[in-house]
């Protein structure tokens, strides 16, 4: 047939989707989603093991921090008979390696001045030797052109925390010079005079650390021990706080201590006596100038017309490595 034109096939309209692709992609959103729930599975039982694993890390995490905590209580225990001194020199620098002239040196110009004042106050019937008195001492390293610490150990700790009691009136005391002008001698005269050769409880390398960094926050006004415990108070705060736990950081010993209620005195209540006010006055100044590495003294036995220092070596546990502290 001739002159008969070719006839293209119909278009399909354009929004007419082809079933082969529909059928393709069903099929990858299935796999996907199949795949996606399997991940989530297993997101799922990962997720469980990593908060297991968190939980048992916490859990070790204290039971080593309760570790560090029982050790340095023990070490704190074990130093609970040595104290630190400050400032008293050894004549002669191969002298420093033996215990016997360490002992003598520190006896005679740190501890028999005291010893002394204790008989004047009828606390002591008699002064005991050096040896009756200390089991060891020993000097500490220290920076050249520094005088080393010295560490010496007390047979009994009623007679070391004798001498804390009564080492504010009875130590030996820097001498003034002679060349203090009037002005610094009646600033001298409010203040006590400075020890000669000052001595502190020895505490341990964490717990000295953590005193230091209690004592240079701004927020803090004073820290000291007590029996190896530290103890703070703050500024605008009369209340003195127990540091419970020294692995804690300075912020929060400080923000776990709840602020001071001010307290305002009734409006008729009448003025206090001179009498009270002077010996609440004496009292406050009292506990002040003792709370600065002082020790317990409460339970020190009286020491008249009897010899304290006899079996002392039966009050002494066995000897320890006191030097371990900061250098």
């Amino acid at each position: 047939m001739t002159g008969a034109r070719h006839k293209s096939p119909p278009k399909k309209p354009d929004n007419q989707p082809d079933t082969n692709i529909t059928k393709i992609l069903e099929e990858i959103k299935s796999e996907f989603s199949t795949k996606l729930a399997h991940f989530e599975t297993l997101l799922k039982g990962s997720q469980k093991e990593v908060d297991e694993l968190k939980r048992a890390m916490e859990e070790k995490e204290r039971e080593i921090n309760n570790i560090k905590v029982r050790a340095n209580d023990q070490e704190q225990y074990m130093r609970s008979w040595s104290i630190r001194i400050l400032n008293l020199s050894i004549p002669r620098a191969h002298d420093a390696n033996d215990p016997d002239v360490v002992m003598r040196l520190v006896f005679s110009k740190v501890l028999e001045p005291i010893f002394r004042g204790a008989m004047q106050q009828n606390i002591i019937a008699f002064i005991p030797r050096y040896d009756q008195v200390l089991e060891t001492a020993h000097i500490l390293p220290c920076k050249p052109g520094q005088t080393p610490p010295i560490i010496a150990r007390f047979y009994s700790r009623n007679t070391k925390a004798l001498m804390f009691r009564l080492k504010k009136d009875f130590a030996t005391k820097l001498d003034p010079t002679p060349a203090q002008s009037s002005q610094t001698r009646s600033k001298a005269r409010s203040h006590p005079p400075r020890p000669a050769f000052p001595f502190y409880e020895d505490l341990t390398t964490h717990n000295f650390k953590k005193m230091r960094a209690l004592a240079t926050d701004n927020r803090v006004l004073a820290c000291w021990s007590v029996a190896g415990q530290l103890r703070l108070r703050l500024n605008n705060d009369d209340r003195v706080h127990k540091v419970a736990n020294t692995f804690e950081t300075v912020d929060t010993i400080i923000n776990s201590i709840p602020q001071q209620q001010s307290q305002q005195p009734p409006a008729n209540r009448p003025p206090p006596s001179r009498t009270t006010s002077r010996s609440t006055s004496n009292r406050r100044s009292t506990n002040t100038n003792a709370a600065c590495n002082s020790t317990n003294t409460d339970n020190i036995p009286s020491l008249l017309n009897s010899n304290p220092f006899a079996s002392l070596s039966n009050s002494s546990p066995a000897h320890s490595n006191t030097s371990a502290g900061m250098t």
